[in-house]
């Protein structure tokens, strides 16, 4: 099954049967694709925003023949993602997102029900935005290069959504689990390594699915002794902690946080917080969402700190 039919298995038949005739060339640059009430369906390939037809094209301008999707198949491809028990999936519905098989990631917005601040269920889904998650090997390559010339420290991945965080960490993963290291994922969110994908995690590898990512690292570092724990998108004081305890007991990190440059990135507590205990050799600051896993910059946590940016493994 491609990746795009993995991602699009819940959308209503006649939505699901559109998209899957896009040619098979444009379906593998696609990354996202944006669904929403009575408006045209728009994909994402790289840096450009297409339109699809009703007849499967992709097309840059709104002209009369663009797929528009009535609001019953909104709520159709909801209850389909849900498998029709919306109950089940409180937890994610409530985080905003489902994880697919494969690990493409659904967010949602709709209008929710709620019982004071507890949201009960949600009704009149009005969109979809559905990630295509897609593996990559040897997309890390230049910064693993890096650790192997300077010594393999912890890397921190810096960029903003889309910009391909996620599938750099799925690669050193697997790199360092094939040289010898042992590797933990705590994927919380089940985007690294979900259950049902084949993606290659290496010899020595373990993956902690579902966990929270704070619950995910102290339970690795009871039970595994791992060399390396990865994980996603680093945002919460508790997650910090953890992170901070696991540094000061000796273990590295391969970890990514939301910024968009170096500035940001420096008025961040979180990362503040973590280089407090341990310096990060490797921060690596991605291009942006218009060339995701695109690297511009690798530096030092000192040299992020002090702006003495001599980017010494690499710069674009």
């Amino acid at each position: 099954m491609s990746k795009i039919n993995e991602a699009t298995y819940f959308l209503s038949d006649r939505v699901k049967n559109i998209i899957d005739k896009i040619d098979k060339d444009y379906k593998e640059m696609i990354n996202e694709i944006r669904i929403r009430n009575n408006n045209p369906i728009a994909v994402k390939l790289k840096d450009k925003i297409l339109y699809v037809t009703e007849n499967s094209k992709l097309v840059f301008n709104f002209n009369d023949r663009l797929v528009r999707v009535t609001q019953d198949e909104m709520d159709e491809s909801f209850n389909r993602l849900c498998k029709f028990s919306v109950y089940s999936y409180l937890n994610d519905i409530r985080n905003g997102f489902i994880t697919l098989n494969g690990g493409h990631r659904v967010g949602f917005c709709a209008t929710a029900v709620r019982d004071n601040d507890d949201v009960l269920s949600l009704k009149d889904i009005s969109s979809f935005n559905i990630r295509i998650s897609r593996e990559f090997n040897n997309c890390s390559d230049k910064i693993f290069d890096c650790m192997m010339n300077n010594g393999f420290g912890n890397v921190l991945i810096v960029g903003q959504p889309s910009s391909g965080k996620t599938t750099l960490l799925r690669d050193i993963a697997r790199l360092l689990s094939n040289n010898r290291f042992n590797v933990c994922v705590v994927d919380e969110r089940q985007e690294l390594f979900s259950k049902n994908c084949n993606y290659d995690k290496g010899y020595n590898t373990d993956v902690f699915l579902s966990y929270p990512k704070h619950t995910g690292i102290q339970t690795a570092i009871r039970t595994m002794s791992p060399d390396y724990i990865i994980t996603d998108e680093i945002c919460e004081e508790k997650e910090c902690e953890a992170i901070c305890n696991a540094l000061n007991s000796g273990v590295k990190f391969a970890l990514s946080i939301h910024a968009q440059s170096i500035d940001e990135l420096k008025n961040k507590y979180i990362f503040r917080r973590i280089i407090e205990t341990a310096s990060f050799d490797y921060i690596v600051l991605l291009q942006g969402k218009d060339n995701p896993g695109e690297i511009k910059q690798i530096m030092s946590s000192n040299e992020v700190l002090h702006n003495n940016i001599n980017t010494y493994c690499f710069s674009a």
